[in-house]
C-alpha cells in the first residue's frame, strides 16, 4: 500500500535535513548531469526519472530538487499524494504549455482558447522556448512547470521566456502596458459593452480617487474601474476588530452648487485603499466600490434597484480589479500593500536563473482555492467584466475578451490568429460574444477536412448549455444572505433572456421541462435552504458541490432524431440509384445526384413520416441489374431503428403534459413540448415550440389552481404525468455518504432487485427506497445513463443483423449529406460547454451512430448512447401536494413495466 502524506507545505517550508542552507546552489548527483540549457532550446529525446517524491523532499540541499518541490507544491490541487510517487522530468514548447481555455468552452479548447494566437506568434520567433515539466509517473495530470527567466536572452527573443517576479510589489508598468496593448491590438472587441450594459443608469456614484470624494457623474462621459472583492465581515471583525465602512444616507454631502460631493472616510479597509491607489497609478480618475457607491440604508426597493444594476456597472467598466486572495476587505491586495505569499522564488542552476511556475489562469479561474471564487456575488462580477486584473498570492493575471496574460511569462501576442478556426471574443461570456456566422465555403471545407472547427457545435440548443454551465458554477458558491440567491445571478440570467425567455424561480421558460432535471453533485450536503421557494428549483436548495444538468442528453436526442428523420429521405434516392444499377463510374448519375441534393433537402426537411423511400421519391425504371444487397442492408438498419425507438415514439406518455405555473393569482401555461418525437425538430432547427392549446387541456380549471396556490407561500406547478414506483439500491459514487442529508447517486431497482437506472438524491431517501418503493414523476425521454450498470436482462439489444455498406461513392455522398443535415444552423448563436460532467463527456457523432447501425449483430448489446431512457423526478407527498427530492433516469423498458404498460397520466401539483 502506498504511504499517504499530508498536504504539502506552502512555499518557504524548511528543508527536512537540519543545518542545510536553503539557497545553496549545490546539485545532487542526478541533477548535476542534466543539461539544463539544452532543455530550454531543444525537445528532450526521453524523459528523466528524478526519483520518488520522498527523495525529492529529502534532497533540499540540491537547488534543482528544491525547485521541483516548489513547482509541485505550487498548485495544491495537483501535488503528489504519496511519498513513493515517481517524479518524471520532461519538457515541451513554452507556447503550447501557455494555452488558456475559455471558461465556457472547455471541450473545444482549440477554437475557444489562445492556442491559435500563440501558435501564430511562435512561428515568428527565432528560437523556440521550452519549459521543463515535472509530473507524477502514473498520473500525468499531476504536473507543474519550470521556466528559464529571460534575463540573459536578447530582447527580440524573449517571447515565451519567463519574467522574474517581485514578491513584494507588482510591476505596475507592466499592468499599464497590458491595457495599452489591449486597446491597440484588440480594438472594439474588448471595448464593447455586453447585453447587461443596456441596464446602466445614466448617472452613477463613483469615487473620485484624485479628490477622495464620492460624486455622481454621467456614465456617458467618464471611464471608470470597478473593484471586485470579498467583504468577509465576520472574518474582518474577528481578525482586526473592524466593521465594513459603508455609505449611508446621513453621510451624503453636497457642494455649494447642489451636486453630491461626499468625502471618503478617513480610514478605509486596506483592499479599498489599495484599489484607489492602483486606479491612480493606472491613470484613471474614477472607481466604483459597492460598499461606498451604493447607499446601504436606502429603502429596500431603492437598494434592490441598485443591486439589480450591478451587472451593468461591472459590464460597462473599463477594467475590474479583482482582489481574489483576500479573506476580507482589510486583507489588502497582494503586490500592492502586502506581499504575494506564494510567489515562486527563482534558483540559480549552472549559471541560469530558473523558477517554478504558478498555477495557470485556467486552473485558478474556477478554483475554490481563491476565496473570491467561493462567493456568490463575485460570480457575475467575474464573467460579465470586459477586462479583469486578477490579483492573487501567486501573481497578477490579465484577462480580456481576446487574451490571457500573466506576470511570469512573456506571452503578449500582438498578432491574433487569422485562422478560419479562430473565434472572436473567445474569453467573453458566451451571450456577449460576437456571432460566428459560418459561410458556405467554410462548410464545404469542413466536409473535405472534418478536423477543422469551423462550425459552432450545439447551436441548436440555444443558450441552455450556457445556462447549465452558469448554474453549476454559481451553486458551488456561498452567500452571506441566502435570500440573495436569485438576485445575485439575475444579471447573468438577463443576458440569456433573448433566447430563453423569462425565468421562473431561476428556471428558463423556453426550456422549462429540461431545466427541472437539475441534480445535486454527489459527495456533500443537499438541504432545502429557502422554504419560500418551491422545491422544484435549484435556488431552494443548498448544495455544497453545486448542481448539474445532463446537457448531452438533449444533444444526443436531437442527433438521433434528426438522423431518423433523414435516414430514409437522405438515403432513399441514393439507394434507389444503387438498386437500379447505377455504378460509381457513372459520372452522369453521380452528377445528377449531387446536383439535386439541395432540392432533395428542401423537399424532405419538413417531413416527419417514417414510410418507405418510395414515398419520398418517384420510382425510376431500372437501368441495370438491381443491387438488392445494398437495399437489404438499409432495410435491416431501418428495422433496428424501429426496434430502438419504435416504442418510445408510439407511447407518447414519456413526456409530461399540460404544465401550468400558478403564482400571484395567475395561471400560466408552460412549454412542455416533447423533446423526443419526430415533429419536435422542425426544419429551422427549433428545439422547443409553445403549445398554443395548453391552456384548454388542463383537467383542473384555472380557478381551482388559483385557489390551491393561495394556500402556499411559493409558486406551484400543475402537470399531467405518469407516476411510477421504483426502489433504490446501492450507492454508485466512490465516496459513500455518511449523513442523511449527504447527496449521492444510487441505483434504481425494480421489484425484483434488478438495476434499471440511477437516481440523485440524499442518503435518507435512499434508505427509505430500500425498504419500500418510492414515487417518481415522468418528465421526458432521454438517452443513455451516466454511471449505472443495468441488469443484463434490461440491456437493449439489436433486433436484426446488419452489414457494413460498400465504400462506394454513393455511400460517401450519403455520409456527407448526413454531416450537412446534422450540422447546427449558422443563424443560431454560440453557447457554453463547460457544464458537462466527465462521465458525460463522450458524445456520439453522426458517423458513430451510422457505423453502429450498419454493423449491428442480432442479440448483441446496443451502444450505450442508443439506450432509450426516461427522465424522472423523485417526490415526497404532503397530502395532495408533491415535493421534489431527487432526479433519476430509468431504462425505457423498465419504465414501461413500472407504469404497468398503459396507465393513464395523473394530475399532480408540485410545490
Amino acid at each position: 500500500m502506498p504511504t499517504t502524506i499530508p498536504q504539502p507545505r506552502p512555499f518557504g517550508f524548511q528543508p527536512p535535513l537540519a543545518g542545510v542552507v536553503q539557497r545553496s546552489e549545490e546539485l545532487c548527483g542526478l541533477c548535476s548531469t542534466i543539461a539544463f540549457h539544452h532543455n530550454f532550446y531543444h525537445k528532450m529525446t526521453q524523459d528523466i526519472r528524478l526519483g520518488t517524491w520522498e527523495e525529492i523532499l529529502r534532497s533540499q540541499y540540491c537547488s534543482f530538487c528544491r525547485l521541483v518541490a516548489s513547482a509541485l507544491i505550487a498548485n495544491p490541487n495537483r501535488s503528489p499524494r504519496y511519498l513513493d510517487d515517481q517524479i518524471i522530468l520532461s519538457n515541451d514548447a513554452s507556447w503550447e504549455l501557455g494555452v488558456e481555455q475559455s471558461p465556457y468552452d472547455k471541450l473545444n479548447s482549440d477554437t475557444y482558447s489562445n492556442k491559435l494566437d500563440l501558435r501564430s506568434t511562435a512561428k515568428q520567433c527565432q528560437d523556440v522556448a521550452y519549459r521543463l515539466v515535472v509530473y507524477v509517473k502514473d498520473t500525468p495530470e499531476v504536473r507543474s512547470c519550470i521556466q528559464y527567466l529571460a534575463h540573459g536572452v536578447r530582447k527580440e527573443d524573449q517571447q515565451f521566456f519567463g519574467r522574474p517576479l517581485d514578491r513584494e510589489k507588482v510591476d505596475t508598468y507592466l499592468l499599464k502596458k497590458w491595457l495599452r496593448l489591449c486597446e491597440d491590438w484588440h480594438g472594439d472587441i474588448c471595448e464593447q459593452d455586453g447585453v447587461s450594459g443596456q441596464n446602466l443608469p445614466t448617472k452613477l456614484r463613483l469615487i473620485d480617487v484624485e479628490e477622495r470624494t464620492i460624486v455622481k457623474v454621467s456614465t456617458a462621459r467618464v471611464q471608470y474601474l470597478t473593484l471586485s472583492y470579498v467583504w468577509g465581515t465576520d472574518d474582518m471583525l474577528r481578525e482586526t476588530g473592524m466593521t465594513p465602512v459603508v455609505t449611508n444616507r446621513a453621510d451624503i454631502r453636497f457642494s455649494s452648487t447642489g451636486e453630491e460631493l461626499t468625502p471618503l472616510p478617513d480610514h478605509l479597509p486596506q483592499t479599498i485603499e489599495d484599489a484607489i491607489s492602483l486606479t491612480l497609478t493606472l491613470g484613471f480618475r474614477y472607481l466604483w466600490v459597492d460598499a461606498l457607491c451604493i447607499i446601504q440604508d436606502d429603502p429596500t426597493k431603492a437598494k434592490n434597484l441598485h443591486l439589480e444594476r450591478m451587472d451593468a456597472v461591472y459590464n460597462c467598466s473599463t477594467l475590474t480589479i479583482a482582489a481574489a486572495s483576500g479573506l476580507h476587505a482589510d486583507s489588502g491586495i497582494p503586490g500592492i500593500s502586502v506581499p504575494r505569499k506564494n510567489s515562486p522564488r527563482p534558483e540559480k542552476i549552472q549559471g541560469m536563473h530558473l523558477a517554478a511556475m504558478s498555477p495557470s489562469f485556467t486552473e485558478l479561474e474556477n478554483s475554490q482555492s481563491l476565496i473570491w471564487n467561493t462567493r456568490g456575488w463575485t460570480f457575475q462580477e467575474k464573467i460579465l467584466a470586459k477586462r479583469i486584473l486578477l490579483f492573487t498570492d501567486y501573481q497578477v493575471y490579465y484577462r480580456c475578451s481576446e487574451s490571457v496574460w500573466t506576470e511570469e511569462i512573456v506571452n503578449e501576442t500582438k498578432r491574433l490568429s487569422n485562422s478560419i478556426e479562430s473565434r472572436p471574443g473567445k474569453y467573453r461570456w458566451a451571450a456577449d460574444r460576437p456571432r460566428h456566422n459560418v459561410s458556405g465555403k467554410l462548410l464545404l471545407l469542413k466536409m473535405i477536412v472534418p478536423q477543422l472547427h469551423v462550425d459552432d457545435q450545439w447551436s441548436y440548443l440555444g443558450r441552455f448549455p450556457d445556462y447549465a454551465a452558469a448554474i453549476r458554477e454559481y451553486t458551488q458558491r456561498t452567500l452571506t444572505n441566502p435570500n440573495d440567491i436569485l438576485i445575485a445571478i439575475s444579471g447573468v440570467l438577463k443576458t440569456l433572456k433573448p433566447d430563453t425567455g423569462q425565468f421562473i424561480c431561476g428556471l428558463p421558460k423556453a426550456y422549462f421541462a429540461q431545466s427541472l432535471l437539475w441534480y445535486p453533485e454527489p459527495g456533500k450536503r443537499h438541504i432545502r435552504s429557502d422554504p419560500n421557494l418551491p422545491s422544484w428549483t435549484w435556488a431552494a436548495w443548498h448544495c455544497v458541490n453545486g448542481v448539474g444538468y445532463d446537457v448531452l442528453d438533449v444533444r444526443m436526442i436531437r442527433t438521433i432524431m434528426i438522423t431518423i428523420r433523414n435516414l430514409l429521405a437522405r438515403l432513399g434516392k441514393a439507394m434507389a440509384k444503387a438498386s437500379s444499377g447505377s455504378s460509381d463510374s457513372d459520372s452522369s448519375s453521380s452528377s445528377d445526384y449531387s446536383g439535386d441534393s439541395g432540392s432533395s433537402s428542401s423537399s424532405t426537411s419538413s417531413s416527419t413520416s417514417s414510410s418507405s423511400p418510395s414515398t419520398y421519391y418517384p420510382y425510376e425504371p431500372p437501368k441495370k441489374k438491381r443491387d438488392w444487397s445494398t437495399r437489404k442492408i438499409v432495410g435491416k438498419a431501418s428495422g433496428n431503428i424501429v426496434a430502438c425507438f419504435g416504442w418510445p415514439l408510439a407511447v407518447r406518455d414519456h413526456t409530461v403534459k399540460h404544465m401550468f405555473y400558478c403564482a400571484e393569482k395567475k395561471v400560466t401555461p408552460l412549454n412542455c413540448e416533447e423533446t423526443l418525437s419526430l415533429h419536435t425538430f422542425m426544419a429551422d432547427g427549433t428545439m422547443f415550440k409553445e403549445n398554443e392549446n395548453n391552456s384548454s387541456k388542463s383537467s383542473r380549471s384555472r380557478q381551482d389552481l388559483q385557489d390551491i396556490a393561495r394556500k402556499y407561500r411559493f409558486p406551484l406547478l400543475s402537470m399531467e404525468t405518469i407516476i411510477v414506483k421504483l426502489n433504490i439500491g446501492r450507492c454508485l459514487h466512490h465516496i459513500l455518504p455518511t449523513h442523511d442529508d449527504d447527496a449521492s447517486v444510487f441505483e434504481l431497482v425494480d421489484h425484483n432487485g434488478s438495476c434499471v437506472g440511477e437516481v440523485w438524491t440524499t442518503l435518507r431517501l435512499a434508505k427509505e427506497g430500500r425498504e419500500e418503493p418510492l414515487e417518481f414523476l415522468t418528465i421526458n425521454w432521454g438517452l443513455s445513463l451516466s454511471v449505472a450498470e443495468i441488469d443484463e436482462a434490461f440491456i437493449p439489444r439489436w433486433t436484426f443483423d446488419s452489414a457494413k455498406l460498400p465504400e462506394s461513392q454513393i455511400f460517401m455522398n450519403c455520409r456527407s449529406f448526413f454531416e450537412e443535415a446534422l450540422r447546427p444552423a449558422p443563424s443560431k448563436g454560440l453557447m457554453g460547454r463547460y457544464g458537462v460532467n466527465s462521465a458525460q463527456a463522450e458524445q456520439p457523432s453522426v458517423m458513430k451512430f451510422l457505423d453502429a447501425l450498419f454493423t449491428a449483430k442480432k442479440g448483441q448489446p446496443r451502444p450505450k448512447f442508443l439506450w432509450s431512457t426516461v427522465n424522472l423526478i423523485l417526490v415526497e407527498w404532503d397530502g395532495p401536494i408533491a415535493r421534489r427530492v431527487g432526479v433519476g433516469k430509468v431504462i425505457f423498458s423498465a419504465w414501461l413495466l413500472a407504469r404497468e404498460l398503459f396507465s393513464t397520466p395523473e394530475e399532480v401539483i408540485l410545490a
